[in-house]
């Protein structure tokens, strides 16, 4: 753990998305995908100034550097929250679905079929399973913490 300041807040993230497609004038990507949970994090403001804030993680030290700017691109964001996202798991199981009727019509281990097929089920795997880069802690049945492995 990591010694705190007075300078300590709680900041609540939304679940990570991605976003493909035109954004702007209302729309919000042709495809946006929640990939992980929602997050919460202390945050030790070790630094401040009229451009920027850099932050700690009160947990594990994790640098965060936040900058103002006055950039109209920088309320984007603002059309891609707005419009209801599909979930990673929605996208992940119809590609794992497609990806093994791929592999089951391929001939030979080795041909572009079977390299397409496996291709497909890995982002069906990563998206079905992913948490999106965020550590998310397990419990036991009597509401014990049990730390995260670094795999």
């Amino acid at each position: 753990n990591t010694k705190l300041t007075s300078n300590v807040v709680s900041a609540r993230f939304d679940a990570p998305r991605v976003a493909l497609g035109r954004l702007g004038r209302g729309k919000g990507g042709l495809l946006n995908i929640k990939v992980g949970p929602v997050s919460a994090v202390q945050l030790d403001t070790t630094y401040l100034d009229e451009r920027i804030r850099i932050s700690r993680g009160a947990s594990r030290g994790t640098p965060f550097v936040f900058t103002a700017t006055t950039d109209t691109q920088a309320s984007l964001w603002k059309s891609i929250h707005e419009r209801k996202p599909l979930s990673a798991r929605a996208i992940g199981y119809p590609l794992l679905f497609i990806g093994g009727f791929l592999a089951a019509g391929a001939k030979q281990l080795i041909s572009s079929r079977a390299v397409f097929a496996a291709l497909v089920l890995a982002l069906g795997l990563k998206l079905t399973f992913s948490t999106g880069g965020i550590v998310v802690e397990k419990r036991t049945k009597d509401g014990v913490v049990v730390p995260p492995t670094n795999a």
